[in-house]
């Protein structure tokens, strides 16, 4: 992702603003942060499946149709914000429970499972526009539908979260601000804010994020959020500088709708002006009072009616000076995998925490300390580091520092050094741009002798984004043997297929067995998936123990531990071309079992201590095909095999799907015939894969016939992940698929346009 390719049309602050000014296209993060607080007064509207639960947070798993308006009025909604004064508003798209306002097509939980069938997000930035509102979106990261929580993340959450931001940043046009909840104060880094954070700026590149009851310092966020209701620490301090917002209710009883709030007296008109917009002005906040519409999906006549009171009796300061500079952004942050400390719980100062109240690094009371994060990659164009000190503690606050970078975690280069105050402000230091892995921040001095942080995080303050650049990145679509580095024998798991089989050493050959695809998780995970089984490297039972034995599994797909991060591991360079493999669950690394240089040793797990049996090779392998040997073609849907019918010498015999029995029929030559294609010959009769006749017909069959070097009988084989190929035909470009997506034996084969279905996905196993 890149936030610098900057073709996309001038966004949501390119619109004429409350003190006359147009921000040109792609602004500047000061200009947007600038021009955002210019709009002073915007509306808040939580309306969701709340609204007809009568619940604050509403349960996960409500029947759809009790979301049941008779219309949703948002032209009444966007005349009451303009009767008030406001220049822009924020809609719950998605609360907590997970049900969507708009049609996505991540999941069914949304409003065309409904009783009002229709896109309520779109009928609200229309209606908001229409008035010259601004809509900015509300989208709660916590998901209790989907089952995003703390700790139980998987890569498919976060794509599945990636679709819906997607969704809803390219189908709405511009969008001014986007707020953020259930992320620093509930899930954490579990969901890694640098995807999130790219994925959002790359759609809209002038967006402005923020996120609900976080820190009340600039740590990754572009606006400070207060959440008044929750106490004093969460209202805009009097001497506050940054470009912040400030939430609270027009009505007591909560932020959604409840009955009560029919016949309540609103907030005065002499609080929202006098106690609130005059006193927030000052203090740089945006003032956004929320409204809560009810079960018709409209405003009730007591919100109306005092909405237009506080537009009657309010107007903005235009003498306030602009906002003052703001400190450097970390428009690229990195999201760290682990972090490793001299003493005190290290993974606290990267867990994303960073509530008022979020976890804390500290330290033993002895100066100098140091912490080191571990980023997962090797990333270049590293250039800046945010510190956060924790305001829980009344010391901690590292007064003197030196920092320092390495790739291998052994050799560090100091990159920076120098003093802060002793205070609770984020901290931030820039430095030449660097390429490293390993990040080690040494407290030389701190207030109370210690030292403490509530987040630590490097990443760059200009417009080059750090790429993973090292020799600890994997190319998706290569196979990977594992070699020992004490026996020189690579992890294979022999002919099982079979869960729970072990992972062992063994003579390295070319056998799919030994041939691994590394599928990255983010982070600086990853997995092991093996060409000729399927099932990933995993730790047996999800131990955390030494000694534990090191198996095969089903992939879980899931983030939860056991067994999924058991599943899971990190992969880092000790130097000379060797990498140690660490399992995320245990902490534990792969080790060949007591060094043994015997075929079938299996591996285990155990504390690192840098023997050569728990050091390994990673070697990309060239993914081609041995002229004298032969394969079987497994079809992932049916897991049957490519036969010819009946078994059939003859030239012309048709192709079908059959269970594997060996026969020479179901026993495939791949030859290469140069410029990446193949030609695949049967063993019982030597002819060729064909498309039948030439034909380059959808649905046309797939036969066999002698091979004449016809672009019908030659093949694209293309890896598409976890040991599977489509295989495509060079004249029609259309790939082999079974008709019908069938499963049972005898089935034809066919070519169809490529869709990523099932049954016209192959693994190419060596069986000869």
């Amino acid at each position: 992702m890149r936030i610098g390719n900057k073709l996309f049309v001038c966004l949501s602050l390119g619109l004429t603003l409350l003190v006359g000014t147009v921000i040109p296209a792609f602004a500047d993060t000061y200009t947007n942060q600038k021009n955002y607080v210019d709009l002073r007064f915007g509306m808040f509207i939580h309306y969701n499946m709340g609204t007809y639960t009568d619940q604050e947070w509403a349960l996960p798993g409500q029947n759809p149709l009790i979301f049941n308006p008779t219309s949703v009025n948002t032209d009444q909604w966007a005349d009451a914000a303009q009767s008030a004064g406001m220049k822009y508003a924020v809609l719950t798209t998605k609360h907590h429970d997970g049900f969507a306002l708009w049609p996505t097509k991540y999941g069914t939980y949304n409003v065309m499972s409904s009783s009002y069938p229709h896109d309520i997000v779109k009928q609200y930035v229309d209606s908001m526009r229409s008035k010259g509102i601004l809509p900015g979106l509300y989208y709660s990261i916590w998901d209790r539908q989907q089952g995003i929580d703390k700790n139980i993340i998987s890569r498919a959450d976060l794509d599945f979260m990636k679709g819906q931001l997607t969704e809803l940043l390219t189908n709405y046009g511009e969008i001014p601000v986007l707020f953020f909840d259930g992320w620093a104060w509930q899930v954490g880094n579990q969901v890694a804010y640098q995807e999130i954070r790219e994925l959002v700026k790359r759609l809209q590149p002038n967006i402005m994020i923020t996120t609900v009851k976080a820190e009340s310092e600039q740590f990754d966020t572009d606006i400070v959020s207060f959440e008044e209701p929750l106490g004093p620490t969460h209202w805009a301090p009097a001497n506050n500088t940054y470009a912040a917002s400030q939430a609270t209710t027009l009505l007591p009883g909560g932020w959604f709708w409840h009955s009560s709030m029919t016949t309540s007296e609103p907030r005065s008109v002499s609080d929202v002006v006098y106690d609130h917009l005059n006193v927030l002005e000052s203090r740089y906040s945006n003032f956004i009072l929320n409204v809560s519409p009810n079960r018709q999906g409209a405003l009730d006549p007591n919100v109306v009616n005092r909405l237009a009171q506080i537009g009657a009796a309010w107007t903005p300061n235009a003498s306030r000076a602009p906002l003052p500079p703001q400190p450097i952004m970390m428009e690229h942050p990195i999201t760290a995998n682990s972090a490793k400390s001299s003493s005190g719980v290290a993974n606290n100062a990267i867990d994303g925490f960073a509530s008022l109240n979020g976890t804390v690094w500290q330290s033993a009371a002895s100066i100098p300390q140091s912490i080191t994060l571990d980023l997962g990659y090797t990333y270049n164009n590293i250039n800046m580091l945010n510190y956060l000190p924790s305001i829980k503690l009344t010391g901690g606050q590292i007064t003197s520092y030196s920092l320092s970078a390495s790739q291998d975690g052994t050799n560090f280069s100091t990159v920076a050094s120098g003093t802060w105050n002793g205070d609770y402000k984020m901290k931030q230091v820039t430095f030449p741009s660097q390429t490293a892995r390993y990040f080690k921040l040494q407290a030389n001095t701190g207030t109370g002798g210690y030292a403490a942080a509530k987040e630590l995080e490097v990443g760059s303050s200009t417009s080059n984004v750090p790429t993973p650049t090292g020799i600890d990145t994997f190319d998706p679509n290569a196979v990977y043997r594992i070699v020992n580095k004490g026996s020189g024998k690579a992890l294979g798991v022999g002919s099982a297929l079979t869960d729970g089989a072990a992972v062992a050493q063994r003579t390295s050959v070319d056998a799919a067995d030994q041939q691994w695809i590394i599928e990255d998780l983010g982070l600086g995970n990853f997995k092991f998936v093996n060409k000729l089984s399927g099932k990933t490297i995993n730790v047996s039972g999800g131990s955390t123990t030494n000694g534990a034995s090191i198996i095969q599994s089903a992939d879980t797909e899931t983030s939860a531990a056991p067994p999924g991060k058991s599943q899971q591991w990190t992969i880092s360079g000790v130097g000379n071309g060797y990498f140690k493999i660490a399992n995320v669950n245990s902490g534990k690394v792969l080790e060949n079992l007591n060094g043994s240089s015997s075929d079938g040793n299996p591996a285990d797990q155990r504390d690192y201590n840098g023997n050569d049996s728990q050091l390994w090779q990673v070697q990309k392998i060239a993914d081609n095909y041995i002229p004298a040997s032969y394969y079987k073609i497994v079809n992932l849907k049916s897991n049957k095999v490519l036969d010819i019918t009946g078994g059939s010498p003859s030239s012309g015999a048709d192709t079908n799907l059959a269970p594997y029995t060996g026969a020479n029929s179901q026993l495939w030559k791949v030859e290469s015939v140069g410029n990446g294609q193949y030609k695949i010959l049967n063993k019982n009769s030597d002819d060729a894969l064909s498309a039948k006749g030439g034909s380059i017909a959808d649905g046309a069959l797939i036969n066999q016939w002698p091979y004449h070097e016809w672009t019908n009988q030659q093949w694209n084989i293309q890896f598409i992940g976890k040991g599977l190929y489509r295989l495509s035909n060079v004249r029609s470009g259309k790939a082999l698929e079974v008709k019908d997506g069938s499963v049972l034996d005898g089935s034809a084969l066919v070519q169809n346009p490529y869709t990523s279905s099932p049954e016209e996905q192959w693994a190419i196993v060596k069986v000869q």
